[in-house]
């Protein structure tokens, strides 16, 4: 796995992908990658302080190939800053926080 940023245009999350395949979007939207890849650990860590099981999950950086572009789970939760300020009161968000 590289570690070299991309340049694509689209939004950058951490992410967090669980032994059943399942996946949260932890903190985003970045603009770059280079600025994901930077706070994968950041993230990881916290994700591990509040779940037990989160040290088996697998971390690492997507690129969302859409419109979506809301506050990642931490971000959310206030235990992130916010890489880019979206607001996140939309409910149909809150039903189906991955649409694409």
């Amino acid at each position: 796995m590289s570690s070299t940023p991309d340049t694509a245009p689209e939004p950058y999350y951490v992410s967090a992908r669980r032994e059943d395949g399942d996946f949260r979007l932890l903190a985003g939207p970045y603009d770059t990658h280079a600025a994901a890849l930077a706070d994968v650990d950041r993230a990881s860590s916290i994700a591990m302080q509040l779940d037990p099981k989160a040290t088996w999950y697998a971390y690492g950086t997507c690129r969302v190939k859409c419109d979506y572009r809301e506050p990642g789970i931490l971000n959310r939760r206030g235990l992130m800053p916010a890489a880019n300020p979206v607001a996140d009161e939309d409910p149909a968000v809150q039903a189906n926080p991955f649409p694409c």
